[in-house]
């Protein structure tokens, strides 16, 4: 009644029931978009639609700590293929102006595996607006090229447009690559081989998906903790089923840290070749269990992220630099690998 009533007066205040028992924050983060479309963006006007605009929903504000990072990837993505990008959140957004123009966008692309799922579809029943769900967060080459065609296709724009920019990237990307092989195939019976990854369920798909399919790791267990349930998990098992088997069989559906925890005692035994992607929480079972770490989720009370990101081609060169890095941290290392890790380094 209170937004209603201030509705009313021309103010943009929007109302919606959000209460902690009806699901979880990512749930209620739907909610309150679906709220603004109804109650802030839709006026009744029927605005011309702009070729080449797009309206990204991809990673939730505050739900990990590089989603500024993230949102900004994310459109330059979309524009290095000549498109142009509304993020909504972050700085690189604009703010409510973006909002107002929602309606004007030709495509709604949706980067998660269901979270903004029932506001692209929202969007398509008021204004028409065709959308493209692209299910995995591309990270690192082979996924972020697929991104990037599935997107030019659904824009209408020149694929070779698209194949220049995935071209000239890849070429980049393996470069980088190419300069860690001394380093890799030195070091190679301490590096980790074994993964587990406790996040939400963007997070967790898309970077398991690049250590799983682009560096070997073998998925042990990729916990998902945003609560996906039904149609919402079955949308991820199949995302994960198209990219590996392995991957989609590691899967499980768990939001209660104890019960990780206590599950991946279990499945790791005396392994110490083993990569926890996850929380501060994950990191202290490293250590205790004498494996590697990397921050990709809360908590994580123990370092400042400004605006890194895991998103695209130099995401996927960033996720390699702090997995390969925190070996350092948790291992003992010789004078000769240091050697070749400063070459590899250098390359």
């Amino acid at each position: 009644n209170i937004a209603r009533d201030f509705a009313a007066a021309g103010k943009p205040v929007v109302g919606v029931e959000t209460a902690g028992f009806k699901g979880s924050s990512y749930e209620g983060h739907e909610r309150v978009v679906n709220a603004i479309v109804n109650q802030f963006v839709d006026d009744g006007s029927r605005p011309a639609v702009q070729q080449g605009l797009v309206n990204v929903f991809s990673v939730v504000p505050y739900q990990n700590p590089y989603w500024r990072g993230d949102l900004e990837t994310l459109k330059h993505l979309v524009e290095s293929i000549g498109l142009r990008a509304h993020v909504f959140y972050g700085y690189c957004a604009a703010g409510s102006p973006e909002w107002k123009a929602m309606p004007e966008a030709s495509l709604n692309l949706l980067a998660s595996p269901w979270v903004g799922l029932s506001t692209v579809k929202l969007l398509e029943k008021k204004y028409g607006t065709p959308w493209l769900h692209c299910p995995v967060l591309p990270v690192g080459a082979e996924e972020t090229g697929a991104f990037l065609r599935a997107l030019g296709k659904a824009a209408g724009v020149d694929g070779a447009v698209v194949e220049a920019v995935v071209a000239q990237e890849d070429a980049r990307f393996y470069q980088y690559l190419a300069s860690l092989v001394d380093f890799l195939s030195e070091y190679r019976n301490n590096l980790p081989t074994e993964l587990y990854t406790v996040a939400d369920g963007a997070y967790a798909l898309g970077l398991s998906s690049f250590l799983v399919r682009e560096l070997g790791f073998e998925p042990k267990a990729v916990y998902i903790t945003d609560g996906a349930a039904g149609d919402h998990a079955r949308l991820i098992r199949e995302a994960a089923a198209e990219r590996s088997g392995e991957l989609a069989g590691s899967l499980v559906f768990e939001t209660d840290g104890g019960e990780i925890q206590r599950d991946i005692r279990a499945r790791l035994g005396n392994s110490h070749k083993a990569l926890f992607l996850g929380s501060s929480w994950e990191k202290w079972l490293a250590a205790e269990t004498g494996n590697t770490y990397a921050f990709v989720s809360l908590p994580l009370p123990e370092t400042v992220i400004v605006n890194n990101s895991f998103v695209g081609w130099d995401g996927g060169l960033k996720l390699i630099e702090e997995v390969y890095s925190n070996v350092f941290k948790t291992k003992t290392t010789t004078a000769r690998t240091q050697s070749v890790f400063q070459d590899a380094s250098c390359a």
